[in-house]
């Protein structure tokens, strides 16, 4: 693994070059009335583009998110009230998933709950787009496994302008993925020192991090994912992917598979769209799963929380998973709003649920309550938290998550390293058995 970051805190405004304060002067004098309404002009609300993506027939079609970002930028739904954040995206090709656009989607649309936010796909001067949009906070997306093969990166030219704005990396990839010396690398080249992660196993995976790396949860968003009132006719549902990187998922496919009525929804990766009806997601997805008594997922090998966890519960069906340290860090409790299980278990919890149909009802319900109460994308506001606790910042302060799913706070900075989850996962477990 390559070596941490070099670079260290941002500057202050006295150690600015005369051109970024000159800038700043600038930026902070505008009227904003008359940029506001060129801006509103330009807005496009990415619901529409959806739609319009969504109810396009043949030909090819156009990533809603590169519509969304066409010219300069996108600025969505935009509210005074809220700070503005750059969000430098990578831009997709047309055969990218679209359950994975719809990811993407639901990501700039938890981001515009908390900002005003102005998508940057396109190549640019990072001076000159922060001259335009006079934002508070930039965040740089980096990603990593299968989704760079339909991806490119948009290039940034003059990133050491505007120090006065604070950057963050955004590492949306999976915990274990192969390009975390890149993330490094790319953070360095940049100028930023902190990000955040989708994974909640992030800093067992990039130590090098770990005391300037935060998680940005996986959540849900309700209008997708919800109680549509559908009959429960599916006993077991069996979704996603079933390759070697989900070990429990596989394990207890073949042994409920065997006893228990089953659907199996394939899964066709992540980096060719797969033709028309070979795969669901979106509403026909929720609404299977909310056709579900039982759904099992896990947490892939590395025991993170995946937005199947949430997704599940959210549509109103039992979530059957493997134990781990994120899971209860999010707040789920075997038999209260979830089932934890393995192998030698899972038959004979679900045998006592079905035969206690109450009971199963009762878990069902308590687990559409909590995930729609905890892990939405109305509850995914830590971004923001990182930046009004990093505007108060002192010298000798630091920024600590001390749960993933909790409140960022300010601590002092000689109380030693910060305290992150460790999933324990078994990819980890077989190398340090080989070490030792």
């Amino acid at each position: 693994m390559a070596a941490g970051p070099s670079v260290g805190k941002y500057a202050h405004a006295d150690s600015l070059t005369s051109d970024d304060q000159d800038a700043k002067q600038r930026r902070a004098s505008r009227i904003h009335s008359a940029s506001d309404h060129r801006r509103n002009v330009q807005a496009m609300n990415y619901r529409a583009i959806r739609r319009r993506y969504h109810a396009s027939e043949g030909g090819v079609r156009t990533s809603p998110l590169n519509e969304l970002a066409r010219s300069e930028g996108a600025i969505m739904d935009h509210n005074p009230c809220k700070p503005k954040l750059l969000f430098f995206q990578y831009r997709f090709g047309k055969d990218l998933p679209e359950f994975v656009v719809m990811h993407r989607l639901h990501q700039v649309k938890c981001l515009s709950e908390f900002f005003n936010v102005v998508l940057i796909q396109e190549d640019c001067d990072y001076r000159r787009v922060c001259d335009q949009h006079e934002p508070d906070l930039a965040l740089f997306e980096m990603l990593g496994g299968d989704d760079v093969f339909n991806a490119q990166r948009p290039k940034i030219t003059n990133a050491s302008a505007c120090q006065d704005i604070p950057k963050l990396a955004f590492l949306n990839a999976d915990a274990w993925c192969q390009a975390r010396a890149g993330f490094i690398s790319d953070m360095e080249h940049l100028g930023i020192d902190t990000a955040f992660s989708i994974c909640t196993t992030a800093a067992e995976h990039i130590p090098e991090l770990a005391d300037k790396l935060f998680v940005w949860p996986n959540f849900i968003d309700l209008n997708v994912y919800r109680d549509y009132g559908q009959t429960k006719v599916i006993p077991v549902f069996f979704t996603g992917a079933m390759t070697t990187l989900y070990p429990w998922r596989r394990k207890i496919e073949k042994i409920v598979a065997d006893h228990y009525p089953s659907l199996l929804s394939p899964h066709h990766g992540y980096v060719r769209r797969p033709r028309v009806g070979r795969m669901m997601y979106g509403e026909a997805y929720a609404r299977a799963i909310n056709a579900s008594w039982f759904v099992p997922t896990c947490g892939t090998v590395a025991k993170d929380v995946l937005r199947k966890h949430f997704e599940i519960p959210g549509c109103k069906a039992c979530l059957i998973t493997e134990q781990s340290a994120a899971l209860e860090s999010a707040g789920f409790v075997d038999m209260r709003n979830c089932v934890f299980a393995d192998e030698t278990t899972v038959l004979d919890k679900l045998a006592h649920l079905l035969g206690h149909e109450e009971e199963l009802i009762r878990i069902i319900q308590a687990g559409y309550e909590f995930v729609h109460s905890h892990h939405t994308l109305r509850q995914r506001d830590q971004i923001l938290q990182w930046f009004h606790l990093n505007k108060k910042l002192g010298a000798g302060e630091k920024i600590v998550q001390k749960n993933p799913f909790g409140r960022l706070a300010v601590m002092d900075r000689s109380s030693g390293r910060s305290n992150h989850l460790t999933g324990q996962g078994l990819h980890l477990t077989l190398l340090q058995r080989g070490d030792a």
